[in-house]
């Protein structure tokens, strides 16, 4: 990024802001983090960053009617444009929401070449998931925890290209992502349906499991992900019972891996609209399903 410090304050920063268009990437800059149920931090970032010569993307608009299905997909739309556009993105998680699309973007967008700067709020509910994978896929990358560090943290970006390294499919086996905890054991009755055709599954839900801090957690999550990374292919289910908002995240990794994925949606699923939208600009060829009967069949006959 060029952020040289400007005399003059009115020719450095620039701010497009939803629904305006930005046409070049040119030391572009998209703000990724929550918009809704949490404190206007974009704003508090701007103004840390006011000196600097740098056009910022910013998702968050004044005025947004959430319960308009089609101001959604605008939204949603407008973002996949213009994270595709920037030179760079940076990530802000608040304390406030888990924002569950955000780690969908930063799932899809750890695995490609452009350069991020990412934050966590101390406090944010998913702070030691994401740790943990985090340190799978750029364990050299410094994480902010404030906005003023992770403001520091952006100008040291540069427009140099990451060197990703290419993931191979290690195993044979069919993963089970989707909700481990406050919602029914799906993957019992999903994994026996498959295994019943021969099929191989792994199902990272363990009878044991305790979904709370610590290095054994964190290691726990690691293998997990890292047998996600390796598998044949990965089987979502969300259930309508609990956010799912780390499945969000490994979906948006699946999506940048390119591997076969399969895709189920309980109805009353509260983010299903978004799972639509999303997959549909990441990942056309890919069906979304609202049964798990429809989910196995799927994989059934994907694999004939």
């Amino acid at each position: 990024m060029n952020l040289n410090t400007e005399t003059n304050l009115a020719s450095a920063i620039k701010i497009i802001t939803c629904p305006e268009e930005q046409q070049t990437p040119a030391n572009t800059l998209f703000l990724a983090g929550g918009i809704s149920n949490c404190p206007d931090w974009q704003s508090e970032i701007i103004k840390l960053m006011r000196e600097y010569s740098i056009t910022v993307l910013n998702p968050r608009r004044d005025s947004f009617d959430i319960s308009d299905p089609t101001a959604t997909d605008f939204q949603i739309a407008w973002e996949h444009r213009h994270l595709h556009l920037a030179e760079a993105i940076s990530f802000w998680f608040p304390k406030e929401t888990e924002c569950p699309i955000t780690l969908f973007e930063l799932g899809y967008w750890l695995l490609s070449a452009k350069p991020l700067a990412i934050g966590l709020d101390p406090d944010y509910p998913r702070i030691q998931e994401l740790f943990a994978q985090l340190l799978i896929h750029r364990p050299d990358l410094q994480i902010a925890t404030t906005l003023k560090s992770l403001t520091i943290n952006i100008a040291k970006l540069s427009k140099a290209p990451l060197i990703i390294p290419k993931y191979q499919i290690q195993t044979n086996d069919f993963f089970l992502a989707g909700g481990i905890s406050n919602c029914p054991n799906w993957q019992e009755e999903v994994s026996q349906l498959l295994i019943n055709q021969g099929l191989e599954v792994f199902n990272p839900r363990k009878a044991d499991f305790i979904g709370m801090g610590g290095m054994n957690y964190r290691n726990h999550l690691r293998k997990n992900h890292q047998r996600l990374i390796d598998s044949k292919a990965v089987v979502f289910w969300f259930a309508k019972e609990t956010l799912n908002s780390m499945a969000l995240f490994e979906l948006g990794i699946a999506c940048q891996l390119n591997k076969p994925i399969f895709i189920g949606v309980e109805p009353g699923y509260t983010r299903e609209q978004d799972i639509r939208v999303q997959v549909g600009l990441a990942r056309p060829d890919v069906k979304v399903v609202n049964t798990i009967q429809e989910l196995t069949s799927q994989v059934v006959n994907f694999n004939r």
